[in-house]
């Protein structure tokens, strides 16, 4: 896939999008090191997302694919977009073939990646209930 030039703010992380649907891992992590801007903002980052997560999403150069392999979407989350993770499990539920692996995926990085805070809520409110 060729490098494709970097987006401004505003547009919204584009060129990841097209190398997220692409699988290309490589790409990604070039326009990274080239500082083409990753949407930090939540609304902005969640929007990336979960459109790189849907079946059906149209109008990209070179998304070929429908959605953007688990691989892509691993590599989206490490390098800091923003995740809402309950519309993201739900989107999971509608992707072509590998639906229910990515839905457990999504709910083991919510996990790992809250520090199993939610986790340790629920076993605090048991203890505090039992005592």
């Amino acid at each position: 896939m060729p490098l494709l030039p970097c987006c401004p703010p505003q547009e919204g992380g584009l060129p990841y999008l097209v190398a997220a649907f692409a699988g290309d891992l490589p790409t990604l992590e070039r326009l990274r090191r080239l500082g083409c801007p990753l949407p930090r903002c939540r609304s902005v980052g969640t929007g990336i997302f979960l459109y790189a997560m849907c079946p059906g999403a149209r109008g990209l150069p070179g998304s070929g694919l429908r959605q953007a392999p688990l691989q892509a979407l691993g590599w989206l989350l490490d390098a800091g977009v923003q995740v809402d993770w309950e519309a993201a499990v739900e989107a999971a539920r509608d992707r072509d073939g590998d639906a229910a692996e990515v839905e457990e995926w999504l709910r083991a990085q919510r996990e790992q990646r809250s520090g199993g805070a939610a986790l340790r809520a629920v076993k605090r409110r048991r203890l505090e209930q039992a005592l």
